[in-house]
């Protein structure tokens, strides 16, 4: 937090990917199995590091407990499409 501080213009350039990629989730059911655990290993791969850099024990597990949910759906939808 304290160089996000001095430097706000990384600050800025890291927000926005992350605001993009959290508000593009709902493109995980529409990119079927394969593209859902793509996807989700990113967010799982974006969580463990955001949880071991800023020492937060519980926010790996209450964000990584919703993967298996969303894994599930783009399953059943891949499952109507194809």
């Amino acid at each position: 937090g304290a160089i996000l501080r001095r430097h706000r213009a990384v600050g800025l350039l890291l927000c926005w990917p992350v605001i993009a990629f959290e508000c593009s989730a709902v493109l995980l059911i529409l990119a079927g199995t394969p593209g859902a655990v793509a996807i989700i290993a990113g967010g799982l791969a974006f969580h463990v590091s955001v949880a071991a850099i800023m020492g937060l024990n519980t926010f790996l597990w209450s964000f990584a407990s919703s993967y298996p949910a969303l894994l599930y759906l783009a399953h059943q939808v891949d499952g109507l499409w194809g």
